[in-house]
C-alpha cells in the first residue's frame, strides 16, 4: 500500500497556512499501542504525529489527521457533538483534495 505522504503534507499545509499556522507530519513505529496519534502546537507550529502500527492504510492515517487537526482548528482537547463535526468536515476536505492530483 503507497501512503501520499507529500500530498497529505501539501493539504495541511493549505489548511493551516491559511491559518497562519505551520505543520508538519511525524510518524513512527515505536509508539505504544494505546497512542493512535496526537498533536501539539507550539506558537505557530503544530506537529502531528501518527502510530505507524495503528494507523496502516491511507482512510486511518486521513481519520487520525482529521481528529487531530480537529482539536487545534477548535482549540481544545474536547471529544464533544462540535469536535466530531469538524472530524467530519476535515475529513471529507482531505479526501476531496487526496482526488485531485
Amino acid at each position: 500500500m503507497i501512503i501520499r505522504w507529500i500530498r497529505l503534507q501539501n493539504i495541511l499545509d493549505d489548511i493551516f497556512l491559511s491559518r497562519g499556522l505551520r505543520s508538519k507530519i511525524y510518524a513512527s513505529n515505536s509508539l505504544p499501542s494505546n497512542l493512535i496519534a496526537g498533536v501539539g502546537k507550539n506558537g505557530l507550529d503544530v506537529a502531528i504525529l501518527l502510530n505507524l502500527n495503528e494507523n496502516k492504510s491511507e482512510h486511518q492515517i486521513i481519520e487520525s489527521l482529521a481528529h487531530e487537526i480537529a482539536h487545534i482548528l477548535n482549540n481544545n482537547n474536547t471529544h464533544d457533538s462540535i469536535h466530531q463535526e469538524k472530524c467530519l468536515e476535515i475529513k471529507l476536505q482531505i479526501t476531496k483534495l487526496m482526488g485531485k492530483e
